[in-house]
């Protein structure tokens, strides 16, 4: 499991937290101190099974963030609040996804975007 989190201060509760809960023995996990948007020119990320943020950006802008981790077989789980529909009518103007919402648990308001099959428009189509 990698973790991306720009925060050196959350950085550190996350390593707390894999600590305390010695999830550590029995799963790899590696938390980068870094911004999305770096991370896959620091390292060489395998496609994950699933990327999920929080609060980080309109989903339009989101998607950009988070596409160059999808391939063909991941899963997008993006928390939003009450406005998700509106944001994925804007995000659909730019890319090509199926989506899901599925209402939050902890919050009445708030959705989770389940993404898959996420591409730019346009995308591998010659002029």
């Amino acid at each position: 499991m990698t973790l991306i989190e720009s925060n050196a201060r959350k950085c550190a509760f996350l390593r707390e937290v894999v600590r305390a809960t010695r999830i550590g023995r029995s799963l790899s996990v590696d938390i980068l101190s870094t911004r999305i948007e770096t991370a896959t020119t620091q390292v060489s990320l395998q496609a994950p099974d699933v990327v999920s943020a929080r609060a980080v950006a309109p989903l339009v802008k989101l998607f950009a963030l988070a596409a160059p981790l999808f391939a063909s077989s991941t899963v997008g789980l993006f928390l939003k609040g009450r406005d998700a529909a509106a944001e994925l009518q804007t995000a659909e103007k730019l890319w090509n996804f199926h989506a899901e919402l599925v209402p939050s648990r902890t919050e009445r308001d708030a959705r989770i975007v389940v993404v898959r099959k996420l591409e730019r428009k346009n995308e591998g189509m010659t002029s």
